[in-house]
């Protein structure tokens, strides 16, 4: 018998039984990772269960249950097999027809449409100066540091015969370890596993030395206390950069501190604020204001309201732009969450008297009705005006984090963390903890494998011979396999590309498999001419520009750290760091790094040595390969306690095989089709 809960409140399936499917990385499909995943159930339309889903079967219903992934838990035998899962209702009609999924989805759908720049880095914020390059060069695994890349191919500032760098050519890198954990910590979840345990993990590091640096690119936080419509009430404005709550002085080209005022509406029954520019600006090219809002709408009395967002611009006390958001529709005395985004259209804006850009809240007040209607306008924790200027970073310049980073999404970079290490993740049983491990670990933890041999159903033709249904090859691969760094005009081409070769001539020839998000870097010589010491070139600095600054872009570039504690026995024995101010003689902690380096085990190519390290039992498996479909007599524990991680142990083939998928498992009174793979 199913039990199905959605946001916690128990449906009545009747006879209707949910089919579930299990699997964390099918082996088909190396690019992605894959989720638990149910079939379509259709859900009777009792009182009850109209009333769990808020009528959302009626054309009438505002409900967001449709179009919100719910909570659910899915009960099969009494034993919980989907604790912590997502419902989908994907339509009415006779029925409510709903999905199930579970596993990893739950974290990946708490990052979807999430880009690195939206994690809150601002610990790490800093300025670009002399000590804090000198003096974070020796950091493990945490935060940022600067390391000794070749950003220039002007060697008076990075020199090829002495130990010479000036630190205004250098530009800083976060430890993936931080970037990855904090996705991870910002979705509500804890990563553990033995591959982001290991020390190769914790030197890789993102260098923030892509696309356009910002100097004056700021997050300023709104926050509003209560406001009824239309007692034009203040709504105090606290304007920060640093997350913490509290107004900050700022500082740079266009000062967004002082050039808010308080305003009351003037028509409309408008409450808002307003920004007063501080100097006749260019957008997008040299300003840019946007506002991001999620806000709590509480319905007037004693009829309904329609409520919307405008933002206008005055020049001379003149509207001559104005922007609306969409109608937001609120019932008497119910509470409504909304989100907005309304940007500055492109245009020069004048400063002076009557120049200035007012943010309203605006109630419709509908034909013929005397009363007002009242409505709250408050700020959630997503409540912010953003403004930044295109001039480039400048050595002593604030290094805002979040504006800098890559332009990749949280997703994408978790999966390219994933197929740099061959990694699957899965959810623990009733906990936060996602554990990801490797195919290589996998393949090593035969000893904790999983005897189902007595729960092996194995069918047998009229003559009494066993069928064993075996598949010679699966998943869309070729017999050379390419992985791929990204394509950039200012590095050697197809540098730390790769392939992973099958034998096996039925195959087409060519297949792409990875596509990672980051591109290579060529390694120059620098420091010594007898006996140079090598390091990545990814040159950002146009010398013949005026101010030099880092404008040239480039792509994503991952690196591996490796820092040598003390090089006064090398051969270059020395770096003097001097910007022309101040200097320093660095002996110890010395922040080298690299990409392909031929004196190093660990490197980031694919040929060397990723594939190798982290892909060798995949190839194992592909070469040969063996994967069956048979049935087992598994029960509702069976399902519960699935662990890919763990291989299956089958006596009747004397073999271990990796757990691919669980398929329809409907109860323990059926045999349930498994899929397995030949380690």
């Amino acid at each position: 018998m199913d039990r199905l809960f959605i946001n916690e409140v128990e449906l009545d399936l009747g006879n209707q039984t949910f089919a579930l499917t299990l699997q964390v990385n099918d082996l088909a499909n190396v690019q992605d990772r894959q989720f638990n995943f149910t079939n379509q159930v259709e859900v009777p339309k009792t009182r009850r269960n109209r009333i769990a889903l808020e009528l959302s079967d009626s054309v009438q219903s505002f409900s967001a249950i449709p179009y919100r992934k719910n909570k659910a838990r899915l009960v099969k035998d009494g034993v919980d097999v989907i604790p912590n899962g997502i419902a989908i209702v994907e339509e009415a009609e006779k029925t409510f027809n709903v999905n199930l999924y579970s596993g990893s989805i739950d974290f990946f759908s708490k990052i979807e449409g999430k880009f690195l720049r939206d994690l809150d880095l601002s610990e790490w914020n800093h300025l670009w100066n002399f000590s804090n390059i000198k003096d974070n060069r020796g950091k493990s695994g945490e935060g940022y540091l600067y390391p000794l890349i070749a950003f220039t191919d002007d060697t008076l500032y990075f020199d090829d015969a002495s130990g010479f760098v000036n630190p205004r050519r250098l530009l800083p890198a976060m430890f993936v370890k931080t970037i990855v954990e904090k996705i991870f910590s910002e979705a509500g979840f804890v990563l553990t596993g033995e591959f982001f345990d290991s020390d190769f993990f914790s030197r890789l590091i993102l260098v923030l030395a892509n696309e356009t640096f910002r100097t004056s690119g700021k997050i300023f936080f709104g926050k509003k206390t209560s406001v009824i419509v239309p007692s034009y009430a203040d709504q105090n404005l606290i304007l920060e950069d640093d997350n913490s709550g509290d107004p900050v002085s700022q500082t740079g080209t266009i000062d967004i501190g002082g050039n808010w005022l308080d305003v009351a509406g003037v028509d409309n029954n408008g409450q808002g604020q307003r920004f007063n520019f501080p100097q006749t600006v260019q957008v997008p090219n040299q300003f840019k204001l946007k506002f991001h809002c999620e806000a709590t709408l509480i319905g007037g009395q004693p009829y309904a309201s329609i409520y919307k967002i405008e933002l206008r611009c005055y020049q001379s006390y003149q509207v001559t732009k104005r922007v609306t958001s969409p109608g937001f529709y609120v019932t008497n005395g119910s509470t409504r969450s909304i989100s907005f985004d309304v940007e500055l259209p492109e245009g020069t804006y004048q400063s002076g008297p009557g120049c200035y850009v007012d943010v309203r809240l605006y109630t419709i007040i509908p034909t013929g009705m005397v009363t007002l209607p009242k409505g709250y306008f408050t700020l959630g924790s997503y409540g912010e005006a953003e403004i930044f200027s295109e001039i480039y970073l400048q050595y002593g310049d604030p290094f805002i984090v979040s504006r800098n980073i890559a332009n990749i999404t949280q997703k994408d970079f978790i999966k390219a963390i994933a197929q740099i290490g061959a990694i699957t993740f899965q959810p623990e049983l009733n906990t936060n903890i996602v554990r990801g491990e490797s195919f290589a670990f996998i393949a090593k933890n035969k000893s904790n494998a999983l005897d189902w041999s007595d729960k092996l159903h194995i069918q047998k033709d009229e003559a009494g011979n066993e069928i064993v249904p075996i598949a010679f090859r699966f998943g869309k691969y070729g017999r050379s396999n390419l992985f791929k760094f990204k394509d950039d005009e200012n590095v050697t081409a197809g540098i730390g590309d790769g392939s992973l070769t099958v034998d096996d001539e039925t195959l087409p020839a060519i297949e792409e498999q990875v596509n990672l998000p980051f591109s290579g870097s060529d390694m120059i010589e620098r420091f010594d001419l007898t006996n140079p010491v090598k390091v990545p070139r990814i040159n950002r600095f146009d010398e013949s520009a005026s101010p030099v600054v880092p404008s040239i872009k480039t792509e994503p570039r991952i690196l591996i750290l490796d820092i040598h504690p003390d090089i006064s026995g090398e051969d270059v024995s020395a770096i003097d760091y001097n910007d022309g101010t101040s200097s320093a003689t660095i002996t110890t902690d010395v922040p080298y790094c690299y990409f392909i380096h031929p004196d190093k085990e660990q490197n980031l190519g694919w040929n060397n040595s990723l594939l190798r390290d982290n892909y060798s039992e995949i190839v194992s498996m592909l070469n040969r390969a063996k994967k069956i479909r048979v049935k087992f007599k598994l029960n509702s524990i069976d399902i519960q306690n699935v662990d890919h991680f763990r291989p299956i142990y089958l006596k009747q083939f004397a073999a271990y095989f990796y757990l691919n998928k669980v398929i329809n498992y409907v109860g323990a009174n059926r045999l349930t089709d498994v899929e397995l793979i030949r380690l």
